[in-house]
């Protein structure tokens, strides 16, 4: 009987769109996006997947994809004519109908019907089709879960030796739900004023950022709306700034990733200041990202 190996964190995972960012759309009518699922072999030995025949079920996957209540439309009986999510890449399948629980949250199951090997360090991808965010609640942040179970395995190290199993795990991401029902690109273009660099020297960074509309004169103005409870009247206008953060590990000496500003205790410590005709917004952190929210007073 093969050993069983523990390793922390064998597998990381991220859900990306086509821009490589973790957002989610919210769409009109029944349209959806597009989203690549990057699984990455984060141990030091290659690993592979257990040769698996049938359909992606509860009992018979590779992986797990968990969407909170509330994170996406479906197709069901009241919206038949919505499609199916569906994968691109051969070998690749996916369960047909999704599996909600008593608690809401939704669980599709994938599975790579050929034996395949993950290197070290390497990731493989699955193109996830038809996907749309649930806008009941508008844009909000949420948690996109990847679990896997022992139908994963190391390969064995030496000849002789027979493969050992991964321990079933699970990951977090953090995943942005926006409203994409309007236009894609809005005629606005931010950028820095003057300098554009963060300097780690011990001393205060100031940034000054600009937001310019790219409208013509004869093309009217873009209006920036105040917060309004009366419906009558167009929905406030929300300005959303964001930075990535590294987690300090309580397990292991803090190592920053290198996507990241700085350790969310330090990124959230930016103050944001837009003067008297904004509100002075306070950091928000959302898994991996801290973000302030602005909007108008006058």
């Amino acid at each position: 009987m093969s050993a069983i190996l523990r390793a922390s964190y064998p597998v990381s995972f991220q859900l990306l769109n086509r821009d490589r960012q973790p957002i989610l759309g919210i769409f009109e009518g029944q349209q959806g996006q597009t989203l690549k699922l990057e699984i990455t072999n984060s141990s030091r030995r290659n690993m592979k997947t257990r040769q698996l025949t049938g359909n992606p079920s509860p009992s018979n996957h590779h992986f797990e994809l968990r969407f909170r209540p509330g994170t996406l439309i479906l197709r069901d009986s009241a919206s038949p004519s919505r499609p199916a999510v569906s994968v691109e890449e051969p070998g690749w399948k996916i369960s047909e109908r999704p599996i909600v629980d008593d608690a809401g949250v939704v669980s599709f199951y994938l599975l790579i019907s050929n034996a395949t090997t993950i290197e070290a360090g390497k990731s493989t991808s699955v193109t996830l089709n038809n996907l749309s965010g649930d806008g009941k609640i508008g844009a909000h942040g949420t948690r996109v879960e990847l679990k896997w179970n022992n139908n994963l395995e190391y390969l064995a190290s030496a000849a002789g030796q027979t493969p050992e199993q991964l321990v079933p795990g699970h990951r977090l991401q953090h995943l942005s739900i926006v409203n994409e029902s309007g236009q894609q690109h809005i005629p606005l273009h931010v950028g820095f004023v003057g300098n554009d660099k963060v300097l780690n020297n011990g001393s205060k960074n100031e940034l000054k950022l600009r937001i310019t509309s790219l409208l013509k004169e004869d093309e009217g103005n873009i209006e920036l709306n105040q917060e309004t409870t009366d419906r009558t009247k167009p929905p406030g206008t929300k300005f959303i700034l964001s930075f990535d953060a590294s987690p300090a590990s309580a397990l292991e000496p803090p190592a920053m990733n290198p996507w990241a500003l700085g350790f969310i205790n330090e990124v959230n410590k930016i103050v944001i200041n837009a003067g008297t005709r904004f509100n002075t917004p306070s950091a928000t952190v959302l898994g991996q990202s801290v973000q302030w929210i602005m909007w108008p007073t006058t």
